[in-house]
């Protein structure tokens, strides 16, 4: 399935301070995670993506010659925080869409988290979608429309996204999902090599081939297709305009 009328805002501009080094391109399953995140969004259905570059932005040149459905966009402003690379991002999605997901590179997520949350946010003709674990907020996190003029009013002082759901509150769909996934954040070098090197559930012994013991080998992913439960609640109406 396409979703002609969504797109994604994936945004990778900051100075990966914690990490030490530039997290777009760190090693995630054989492949940088820039480009795992791509196709993580390519494959979900999307093919209106906003990538956010800036810190060591000429690294990132490639992408726009190797993935023809993405915009790659440079945002001056990188080091004022992350709310001015959701705004750069928009700026080329909110004529042709009508709804924009947002992800942050260091968010790997699995295909069934993103199309999940996808459907039950148009289904629900929701203001705001997010997945939730364990009574925690994750990501992605969908946004209609009728906020893109929120949106673009977000700053690192009003607290980022966090200006338009708490505006929003009583109106955002919280979809519960029973994967922890949904939290998950590459913030340190400590974190990432945690989750790299022990990424899926343990195995039995005898269906993994010895080539396959090495914890820094790059296996495609195989996990197991987490179970959705009901939404927490249903959306309330929207507020009249």
């Amino acid at each position: 399935m396409v979703y002609q009328n969504v797109g994604a805002i994936l945004t990778c501009a900051g100075l990966s301070t914690r990490m030490n080094e530039n997290k777009a391109f760190i090693n995630w399953n054989g492949l940088p995670l820039i480009e795992q995140q791509i196709n993580l969004l390519i494959n979900s259905g999307l093919n209106q993506i906003a990538v956010v570059v800036g810190y060591e932005q000429d690294r990132f040149q490639y992408i726009k010659d190797k993935y023809s459905l993405v915009t790659l966009i440079e945002n001056k402003d990188y080091k004022s925080g992350r709310a001015s690379s959701i705004k750069t991002g928009l700026s080329v999605l909110h004529s042709s869409t009508d709804n924009v997901l947002v992800l942050g590179v260091d968010q790997p997520r699995t295909r069934y988290i993103v199309q999940t949350v996808i459907e039950r946010h148009i289904s629900s003709n929701s203001l705001i979608s997010y997945p939730v674990h364990h009574d925690k907020g994750g990501h992605p996190i969908i946004f209609n429309k009728a906020t893109y003029n929120d949106i673009n009013d977000i700053d690192e002082e009003s607290n980022g996204l966090r200006y338009v759901t708490k505006k929003y509150n009583e109106y955002i769909n919280k979809i519960d999902l029973d994967d922890e996934k949904v939290l998950l954040d590459l913030n340190t070098k400590t974190f990432y090599l945690i989750h790299h090197l022990a990424p899926h559930p343990p195995r039995p012994p005898a269906s993994r081939p010895a080539s396959a013991q090495s914890p820094l080998s790059c296996q495609p992913s195989r996990l197991a297709r987490p179970h959705a439960r009901a939404s927490r609640r249903h959306p309330r109406p929207r507020p009249p305009p």
